[in-house]
């Protein structure tokens, strides 16, 4: 049984989908664009609920039919885009992104992509941005609810109603909860799973429950005009204001979802926002809005991945468009031809979702268990590509000295502190990229400490997406504060902690060092070289071979050298030490790309940014000598 179209519902899809793919793109005032998925979350809560509650009142619903509507309006689009990247990833990507290629067909065709990107990605980290389907993991999702949703409200609805919604709005509740704990605890479980998404998709269907009562009383017009426009407010704000260090999905999750649902109680033919909504480009874009989702992605990460450098606004602007139209010709071609219960009656449907299930598992299973089949490449291209798997826990001291996603203060391991006097100690404090270079320092001497843990900066009150980033960083500094080490060494992938507040909150950090511990030098190191979309892969673009030492121009030259200008002036502003990489590292802009270690040639970094023992060692050669001895000021 379906319900009464309603075109301005489709017109807040474009405005769902549109920041997605901007966000996707890189383009500048878009930082929360990401919320379009919880937009899409909303609207899917309603509108589902509203067809189920519309079965239930005339006595009709059907599991299988509401199955069957599903792998319709899913499947046909999302197995064509699956389809296209199958020769894309064959030919574009290193062996272990194409075994994780492998893996995501296989999860996207169980309906469990985001379990699979929960467990090894982050969502705003640069490697996500190459993921031809993280995209794929709010599919999965709204599956796993509508998998759990119908049968709930199947045997709720023997109680009546109003019991029926009462339980939905007490596991919204739960799951807001469950959010806003996972956020501080596992903040990936938070992004990427059911439990803590739940309640976005609760709120639609409390919606659907509200709007479709059989006694409501219409509110006045004013107060329609005045609920559109506060919806949209909340929306664009979002947008527009939101960004990856956003806490998200909790409490802020709040702001876009609760828009969108006054959008969809307010919005109708009877106010002007929703006149303006049911505008005919919008509607346009929302009618191929799901196919528009399934095309950006793939487009921006195989783009990506093929550039020796950061695609040019242009180029993305230019993939963009394209996404919405080839999502037009899908629309029109697929999704629009598989709702035809003529064509494709129910058993073919439910045959073909299963071959095209069976199909792309079985090319995942392939690409895993071949390995990513590295004879695809010539030896040398092998063995560069190899180092795209680069083992870099023993380098970094994973889990021992930098903390992962859920370890706190106390699992610092003995040997992360110095040898020797504590008040002779080097102590480098930060993230992983941190980490990495304390390798190369240790090399140098046993005096120096590392105190690093991923994803979390040396900036007390940063935003991180690193479970107790804060407490960490307030340990460190009380351990500082105490055993005053000869210097401290503070370091990071800082392009991503240039914003005014992490700059002033790592003002702050200097401030207090040079108050509470002035007798040790406090030194800011500055960026250093990024490589797109790794290292690795731009020395094949590049035809660089590990057959000796070899330097290159990083493509971010620019962007680097801007964010050292800014650490360099805070660093003088506090009487801190500021020591360039850029400067030291990479004469004439030509930064080492490979580097000797022992008999052996390797790339200095592994992915983006983050040094193998090779290059930490080659850069700490030419570190060591500035770190101790040199008065306070830019280096």
């Amino acid at each position: 049984m379906s319900i009464a179209y309603r075109p301005e519902i489709d017109g807040l899809r474009a405005l769902a989908v549109l920041p997605v793919i901007l966000f996707h793109g890189g383009f500048a005032g878009f930082g929360g664009g990401f919320v379009g998925v919880d937009v899409f979350f909303v609207i899917s809560g309603y509108l589902i609920t509203s067809i189920l509650l519309a079965e239930h009142e005339a006595g009709t619903f059907s599991m299988v039919s509401f199955w069957e509507r599903r792998a319709r309006r899913i499947l046909p689009a999302l197995f064509l885009v699956m389809f296209v990247c199958l020769p894309a990833a064959w030919l574009w990507l290193l062996p272990p992104a194409l075994i994780e290629f492998g893996k995501s067909l296989v999860g996207v065709s169980l309906y469990s992509s985001n379990f699979l990107f929960w467990q090894t990605s982050d969502y705003f980290a640069a490697a996500a941005e190459l993921n031809p389907l993280l995209h794929t993991w709010s599919l999965s999702v709204e599956e796993q609810y509508y998998l759990l949703f119908p049968p709930f409200l199947l045997l709720a609805w023997r109680w009546g109603r109003g019991v029926a919604a009462g339980l939905i709005a007490a596991g919204a509740a739960l799951s807001f909860v469950v959010a806003e704990w996972w956020l501080h605890a596992d903040a990936a479980a938070a992004y990427f799973l059911l439990p803590a998404r739940g309640w976005e998709l609760g709120i639609g269907a409390l919606l659907a429950f509200h709007l479709s009562a059989p006694v409501r009383r219409v509110p006045p017009r004013w107060m329609g005009e005045l609920g559109a426009l506060v919806g949209l407010v909340l929306l664009v704000y979002a947008v527009l204001f939101f960004d990856e260090k956003t806490p998200f999905p909790g409490r802020m999750a709040v702001v876009p979802t609760l828009g969108t649902a006054l959008l969809i109680a307010f919005a109708t033919p009877a106010t002007a926002l929703g006149r303006c909504l049911a505008w005919r480009p919008l509607v346009a874009v929302g009618l191929v809005s799901y196919s528009a989702y399934l095309w950006h992605q793939p487009l921006f990460a195989f783009a990506r991945q093929t550039s020796l450098a950061a695609p040019s606004p242009w180029l993305m602007a230019a993939l963009a468009l394209l996404s919405l139209l080839l999502a037009a010709a899908s629309w029109k071609y697929v999704e629009a031809p598989f709702r035809d219960r003529c064509r494709f009656p129910r058993q073919r449907i439910f045959a073909l979702a299963a071959l095209g299930s069976v199909f792309f598992i079985g090319c995942g299973g392939a690409l895993v268990a071949g390995g990513g089949f590295p004879d695809r490449l010539s030896a040398h291209q092998q063995a560069v590509a190899a180092y795209a798997d680069y083992d870099y826990r023993k380098v970094q001291r994973s889990f021992r000295c930098q903390l992962m996603q859920r370890q706190r203060p106390a699992d610092f391991a003995p040997e992360c502190f110095p040898a020797g006097p504590v008040t002779e100690a080097v102590l480098v404090w930060g993230d992983s990229s941190a980490a990495a270079l304390s390798y190369g320092l240790r090399m140098q001497s046993a005096a120096v400490a590392q105190l690093t843990a991923a994803s979390c900066p040396p900036i007390p009150g940063v935003q991180s997406a690193k479970a107790h980033c804060e407490e960490i960083n307030t340990h460190i500094l009380g351990w500082v504060k105490q055993h005053r080490p000869r210097v401290v060494l503070l370091h990071a992938a800082w392009r991503h902690y240039r914003e005014p507040g992490d700059l002033a909150r790592l003002g702050n950090l200097l401030a207090e060092l040079q108050r509470t511990v002035p007798a040790s030098k406090v030194v800011v190191l500055g960026a250093i070289p990024h490589w797109e979309p790794t290292l690795p892969q731009f020395l094949l673009r590049a035809g660089i071979q590990l057959n000796g030492t070899a330097a290159a121009h990083p493509p971010a030259w620019e962007e680097l050298q801007q964010v050292d200008a800014a650490l360099s002036a805070l660093a003088m502003q506090h009487d801190a030490a500021f020591v360039s990489v850029l400067r030291l590292w990479c004469p004439e802009q030509q930064c080492p790309v490979v580097a000797r270690e022992g008999a052996q040639f390797m790339p200095t970094m592994w992915d983006d940014g983050h040094l193998t023992s090779a290059g930490s060692e080659l850069l700490a050669d030419i570190l060591w000598p500035t770190l101790a001895f040199r008065p306070a000021g830019p280096q």
